[in-house]
């Protein structure tokens, strides 16, 4: 046989080993899925892939992951301190949820602060280049212009008005999907604010009724209900555009159409820069401060910065603010005055913020007050680090600057010019804006230098403000001991407590700090008198302060631009109308 030939054989014989072994294959059964289970999978995969997609942008770095779960364990005891239950309110499926809406809100936010409400401002930019495009496409409804005529349209057949409003609809859609992106995630940080409430309300804790809670509610329930409105207007507006670009704008239905779609598009962005508030969320520990408006606030402080601090914070960081209260009090120095280490820590804190001590010099004046195994537990507190403290002492320094004022000059005249200030019987200042826009902050410090106590009458008199007439009746402790044993030289800060910053927390305690909130009643130049008198109706000291009243030019050119817009709209709508109507009787 040939060698070709034995080979072929031996080639068949293996072929036919192989299947001989090889096992019959089953038919397999292909079921079927039903058509609308296909689609509603593939919908909830696209809105997971969504929602994956937005909380990866919500994704911490591993010290701010650790920095949120002291946060939850924060809250965790809070609960424990009400209940011994807590686990049952709170459970790890709460959590969960609660973990996965707190990504998504971050996750919104950068890309709300990255380019809609803040850094591009596309939510201002797009309807304004939409009103632009509808413009042009109006003036170009019935001829294109000869450069595009001869060129473009003879090639394509696109009119130019046709391409006008097609780049018109793309904007408007891109539009749409902003104020989307803005509403939900203001949705979803109310959504978290109620849990968080619920939460605590069914501990025991009364978080309903706390001091600032229904004004906060109020306004975030607002700011969500404008943000609906806008997005409902703009799809409105798209719908418009994308009924009118399929329609002849030289004839009435059309240009009523158009006119339709520019009108609705003016509308809601009058809307929108009129009701334009400053963005808050809860996926920072001071994210609400920012847009947080005190309803009421103390008139007499009698623990200065603990009573501005407490005015200025939104609810949900108060209620963390006794958890922080207690760890400083169990963290204070043996027999220090919880009272006057809370004061110093809040003037450290400023000085620090300020520039006016390094960070060594602050370690040095915290361990003062606090035993050095927990200051930084106290600095780097969950809630109340130095991000929050910054944003906390720039909320209060935007809106009482007069106090830090006092505060400068009574920090100069103790380093500087303490004799005159032994020598003084009664320590007297006042401050208030020197420009008044919505409210003026009337801040008056009153110190007994003298041995024996003695009662004042303070009056705040002015004709251009509300309350127009204020009396006081004050009762004020002798103060000279403490500041006849102060040394004619202090620093800022030093070892010990022969130093400034020790001086104005002992000073600030014992004195009376009076706060007055005014209300313009008009524009232009305003008069306040102040006076203080003795029992008998004597004056002893008085005041007068020359101050100028305005309005702020950003929210009035804001609110300039979006009554113009809106009158723009009102307008356009009107036109339509009457199109529709002239039409109508000329059939």
């Amino acid at each position: 046989m040939a060698q070709g030939d034995e080979s072929e054989v031996k080639a068949e014989d293996t072929v036919s080993d192989i299947l001989s072994r090889a096992k019959p294959i089953k038919n397999k059964v292909l079921v079927e899925e039903p058509k609308d289970e296909v689609e509603d999978k593939g919908k909830t995969s696209l809105v997971q892939r969504i929602s994956s997609g937005i909380q990866s942008l919500g994704v911490l770095s591993q010290e701010e992951e650790e920095r949120v779960e002291a946060q939850r364990e924060i809250d965790r005891r809070i609960l424990q301190a009400s209940n011994e239950h807590a686990a049952d309110v709170w459970s790890e499926k709460d959590q969960e949820r609660h973990a996965s809406m707190q990504k998504i809100e971050r996750g919104l936010l950068r890309i709300d602060r990255l380019m809609l409400s803040k850094g591009i401002h596309l939510l201002v930019l797009l309807p304004s280049i939409m009103i632009l495009l509808e413009l042009m496409s109006w003036n170009w409804r019935a001829d294109s212009p000869s450069w595009w005529k001869d060129s473009i349209e003879d090639t394509l057949g696109l009119s130019f008005n046709f391409i006008l409003s097609g780049l018109a609809l793309v904007v408007s859609a891109a539009w749409l999907l902003g104020l989307l992106i803005t509403r939900q995630r203001l949705s979803i940080t109310q959504s978290i604010m109620a849990d968080e409430v619920e939460r605590f309300q069914r501990m025991g804790r009364p978080f309903s009724s706390m001091h600032g809670y229904p004004a906060l509610e109020e306004m975030t329930s607002g700011t969500l209900r404008n943000r609906t409105t806008t997005a409902i207007l703009a799809g409105l507006t798209f719908l418009l555009l994308l009924a009118s670009l399929f329609s002849d704008t030289t004839q009435d239905g059309g240009g009523t159409l158009f006119l339709f779609s520019l009108g609705t598009t003016m509308l809601t962005m009058g809307l929108h820069l009129i009701s334009r508030e400053d963005s808050y969320s809860t996926a920072e520990a001071g994210g609400i401060l920012s847009t947080y408006e005190p309803p009421v606030h103390p008139a007499l402080l009698g623990q200065v910065f603990s009573d501005l601090m407490l005015t200025h914070m939104d609810p949900f960081l108060r209620m963390r603010f006794e958890d922080f209260m207690q760890r400083f009090r169990a963290a204070l120095q043996p027999g220090f005055d919880p009272v006057i280490g809370r004061e110093r820590l809040f003037y450290i804190l400023h000085l620090h913020r300020r520039g006016s001590l390094s960070n060594e010099e602050r370690y040095r004046e915290v361990a003062e007050i606090i035993l050095e195994d927990d200051i930084e537990e106290i600095l780097n507190h969950p809630f109340f680090n130095d991000e929050v403290w910054a944003q906390l002492l720039d909320r209060i320094s935007s809106r009482c600057p007069s106090f830090f004022r006092i505060l400068d000059r009574l920090e100069h005249s103790l380093r500087v010019d303490i004799k005159s200030l032994k020598n003084d019987d009664l320590i007297f200042d006042v401050d208030m804006e020197n420009v008044v826009y919505q409210q003026a902050n009337l801040f008056c410090l009153l110190v007994n230098n003298s041995q024996e106590d003695r009662s004042v009458v303070l009056r705040i008199e002015s004709p251009d403000f509300r309350p127009g007439h204020i009396h006081l009746n004050l009762n004020l402790p002798a103060a000279g001991g403490m500041i006849s044993s102060m040394p004619n030289q202090m620093e800022l800060s030093s070892e010990g407590d022969d130093d400034v910053l020790a001086a104005i927390a002992n000073l600030l305690n014992v004195g009376q700090l009076n706060w007055q909130t005014l209300l313009p009643e008009r524009l232009g130049e305003a008069t306040v008198s102040i006076s203080l008198e003795d029992e008998n109706g004597d004056m002893i000291l008085g005041r007068i302060i020359n101050l100028r009243v305005r309005s702020e030019w950003n929210q009035r050119l804001a609110k300039l631009t979006g009554l113009i817009s809106l009158a723009g709209g009102v307008v356009s709508l009107f036109s339509a109308l009457v199109l529709q109507v002239l039409s109508v009787i000329s059939t």
